[in-house]
């Protein structure tokens, strides 16, 4: 399994400021379908949460592509948010 580059944590990551600015989103990067699909539902949790922000628009390619890898990894902190 060979690593595919992959846009969707910037997408998420930048959509908050891109928001507040009003700048869409273009990324080179393949993005999740699922994200590209509730794209809309995003960002009206994101207005209800923050105030003066406007829907934007993001182009990007999407994939579905599973990841390749069958692990995953869960941690516990110890943290009172670990207790949530």
């Amino acid at each position: 399994c060979e690593p595919v580059a992959d846009g969707t944590s910037f997408a998420i990551a930048a959509l908050p400021l891109a928001m507040v600015k009003g700048w869409d989103l273009h990324c080179q990067a393949p993005v999740s379908g699922r994200l590209l699909q509730s794209f809309h539902a995003v960002q009206t949790i994101l207005q209800s949460w923050i105030p003066g922000t406007q829907r934007i628009n993001c182009t990007a390619p999407f994939t579905d592509q599973a990841s390749c890898h069958a692990a995953a990894g869960c941690f516990f902190s110890g943290g009172v948010d670990s207790y949530y």
